[in-house]
């Protein structure tokens, strides 16, 4: 699985050559794009775009959409033995167990969050129990994020994650740049 940004609030998650964007509004590029939030009017049916709740297949990747706000989804993402959650929240107390529910088991976990501090970050990666972190959008400066949570530590602009990065006990930050 290959990560990267794209921009501020864009991610780029490859697996298995098929390439899914995922970003607050709608992604331009990518096999399957996933828009979290600013949905579009799409008068016509766009292969592999998605911005709604719902379960989807495109080219054997199993996404299920899960509403998480008025005017947000989030999506878990499953491709053979990858299960990752992308969540995009106001705050980290509108997760419900029905929402955290959809979006289970997730070996990463990418999170868009417009407000909280650090100890809200801190509690969504004790819910979900993710092998990896990778905060996309998030209200507080990552240096503090990275001093608060005591996890190894990447800062990259493009990463490569193999199987025993993601079944590992100790989970693990990665900063995109």
């Amino acid at each position: 699985m290959d990560l990267q940004r794209l921009n501020q609030t864009t991610i780029e998650i490859t697996l298995n050559r098929r390439s899914v964007t995922i970003g607050l509004s709608s992604p331009e590029s990518g096999d399957i794009r996933l828009a979290l939030a600013d949905k579009k009017d799409i008068s016509e049916l766009v292969a592999g775009y998605f911005q709604e709740p719902g379960e989807y297949e495109v080219q054997g990747v199993m996404i299920d959409g899960v509403q998480t706000g008025e005017q947000r989804v989030s999506y878990h993402i499953l491709e053979d033995d990858v299960a990752c959650a992308a969540v995009a929240l106001l705050k980290a107390d509108d997760l419900t167990d029905a929402m955290l529910e959809g979006l289970q088991p997730a070996q990463v976990l990418f999170i868009w969050l417009e407000e909280g501090k650090v100890a809200d970050v801190s509690s969504l990666l004790s819910r979900f129990e993710a092998s990896v972190l990778v905060p996309v959008k998030i209200p507080v400066a990552l240096d503090e994020l990275e001093k608060a949570l005591h996890l190894p530590t990447e800062t990259t602009k493009r990463t490569k994650l193999v199987m025993r990065d993601l079944t590992s006990e100790q989970p693990r930050l990665i900063l995109l740049t």
